[in-house]
């Protein structure tokens, strides 16, 4: 029993000597990384890309977030590129789009909110949001909707918060405005 404990301790040690170094790691001078954007809807595709993608060759390391429906990737520059990644990606049944901005950096948590006017209102919806990408078009587009005076988005919660002008529009007139933009909204009641 004495050695058990011995022995459980001693892997458990090294086991954390080998996630501490992981966290550690830096990229060598042939090393690259590349974050896309995936559809994957289950527990069983975030499996499958974990079991095949690192046997793409060149592939060092990855780390797949079903959540954020993403896939990490650090790859030796001399062996493959972005492109073909995507590609063999492609192969197994996931198309890929290369994310030039991380959304989780540059979009902080919904803001504290500012007291509005009386002629204003606000409203939170919930969407699709798959990826920075998303974030990014409506954070390029909705601010230029009529009546739009407030914008916060959160790639996480998939929400989309608004303070709008009530002489200036309304909530049927900006549903209907995300959903051209492709995003049908559903109104979540506080």
């Amino acid at each position: 029993m004495k050695r058990l404990k011995v022995l459980a301790i001693v892997v458990l040690s090294l086991v954390s000597l080998n996630l501490s170094a992981q966290k550690s790691k830096k990229l060598k001078g042939n090393e690259a990384e590349v974050l896309y954007s995936i559809a994957i809807d289950c527990a069983s595709c975030e499996k499958t890309l974990n079991d095949k993608v690192p046997f793409i060759d060149g592939i060092k390391d990855l780390k797949v977030s079903l959540e954020k429906q993403t896939i990490y990737l650090v790859y030796r520059k001399d062996k493959t590129d972005v492109t073909k990644i995507a590609a063999e990606l492609k192969k197994l049944g996931y198309p890929a789009k290369e994310l030039k901005i991380v959304a989780a950096k540059e979009l902080k948590e919904v803001k504290k909110r500012k007291k509005i006017a009386a002629n204003e209102a606000e409203v939170l919806y919930t969407t699709k949001i798959d990826c920075a990408g998303c974030v990014k078009s409506l954070t390029e587009k909705v601010p230029f909707i009529e009546g739009i005076k407030d914008l916060e988005i959160s790639l996480e919660k998939q929400t989309i918060f608004l303070v709008y002008r009530k002489d200036k529009t309304d909530l049927s007139k900006i549903s209907k405005e995300l959903e051209k933009l492709g995003y049908p909204v559903v109104e979540v009641k506080k």
